[in-house]
């Protein structure tokens, strides 16, 4: 055997030739769990770091929608083997593609799926079919949201450019003032970006009754598809940026309005935007924005570690916070770079001490993010009566 880097030869010498057999030492790769429709073994071309990256060959007139989707969601929308994914792509004439499992999108820990076609009313039926499909395997659609408990309810994130934001909105609130009232449904636009310029793009929030979403999705398309003309569209509907490596997204500053409603990693509220329900998380989010500001250079660091906050937790919120296998706060860690780690309290079985240690901006969003989470699990228990610790991890997590 002779052996040259991670290919080994072996040379067998036979009266009057010489032959080669080729044995790959590399580790065998399983196949990507992004299901394209494109050529077998096409891979998406990768920008520059931090920025978006191509997963598919821009054509003009293209249309597309994006979305959000939980890692169980996603899974479904995939199917075994990519088969409900390539059913939807053979019964519409569009073409699906979802990130990786381990690409999320910008600050959540979400994947992305876009739908790409010619028509309108071929992605709006592909979407609706991929929609379908997950309430029935799911019985929800939530984006790991703990609040949404209720078989049906569903919260959709849409991704849309930011000049479609703006017509979504309209002016003084009048089209999603209208949609609420005409669909029942809840609608909240983040007012925080990811990207920049003619490539910025905004999520789109809609809340209710899956019929009632399905209702309100064609004209958050139909906004969209008013971007088309713009020399810049084409570009946009082929690029993604779940798994680019960018930063979490920012609030651009003042927004257009006051709203609430939950923020792009699904568990904290949005620091600004423009929602069909008065509130004043914009406030909020200029307070939080100011204190960070506040911070002199040795403590805002993001890669000490030297800073530490201990809050209580009722017992029975302990699994909302950790999250099935951990999952909550895994994210809280890797959304935060703090960790989180759950203690009991001499003396009491009704509370649990939780401890955050990380630097000083990441230990203050790690905070704010597992009482996000107890306030959710209390909520849901004052709905849904007494909850109980669920099977998982309760000493630590990150």
């Amino acid at each position: 055997w002779l052996k040259c880097s991670s290919i080994r030869l072996l040379v067998c010498v036979s009266p009057g030739r010489v032959r080669l057999l080729v044995a790959s030492m590399a580790t065998k790769r399983s196949a990507p769990s992004n299901f394209t429709s494109g050529p077998p073994g096409q891979r998406p071309r990768q920008g520059s770091f931090g920025g978006p990256r191509e997963v598919a060959q821009p054509k003009p007139g293209q249309f597309v929608v994006k979305i959000l989707l939980a890692a169980p969601e996603a899974s479904s929308v995939l199917g075994q083997g990519g088969a409900t994914c390539r059913e939807i792509s053979q019964t519409t004439g569009t073409r699906p593609h979802l990130s990786g499992r381990h690409e999320f999108y910008p600050g959540t820990s979400l994947q992305e799926l876009s739908i790409r076609g010619t028509t309108q009313d071929a992605i709006m039926n592909a979407l609706f079919q991929a929609l379908n499909k997950i309430c029935e395997d799911c019985s929800r659609i939530c984006g790991s949201d703990p609040d949404v408990t209720e078989p049906g309810d569903c919260r959709v994130r849409i991704l849309v450019p930011s000049q479609a934001a703006r017509a979504i909105i309209g002016k003084g609130g009048e089209n999603i003032k209208t949609l609420r009232q005409a669909c029942n449904l809840h609608i909240h636009v983040q007012e925080a970006s990811v990207g920049r310029g003619e490539l910025a793009e905004q999520t789109v929030q809609l809340q209710g009754q899956l019929a009632a979403i399905q209702m309100g999705i064609p004209n958050i398309l139909e906004k969209t598809a008013e971007c088309m003309e713009q020399a810049w569209f084409t570009n946009w509907a082929v690029i993604s940026y779940a798994g680019s490596g960018m930063e979490a997204p920012s609030s651009k500053g003042k927004g257009k309005g006051k709203g609430k409603g939950k923020g792009q990693d699904g568990d904290h509220p949005a620091p600004g935007g423009y929602s069909d329900a008065g509130g004043a998380l914009a406030s909020s989010g200029s307070m939080l924005a100011t204190a960070l500001a506040a911070l002199p250079a040795s403590v805002s660091d993001l890669s000490s570690r030297n800073h530490s906050v201990t809050t209580a937790c009722p017992s029975t919120c302990v699994s909302g916070v950790i999250g099935k296998g951990g999952v909550g706060t895994r994210e809280i860690a890797n959304l935060t770079g703090a960790k989180v780690m759950i203690r009991d309290i001499e003396g009491t079985d009704t509370d649990k001490s939780v401890i955050i240690v990380g630097s000083a901006p990441g230990v203050a969003a790690a905070y704010l993010m597992v009482t996000a989470r107890i306030a959710a699990t209390l909520d849901y228990a004052a709905k849904a009566g007494p909850i109980t610790n669920g099977e998982g991890p309760t000493q630590e997590a990150s």
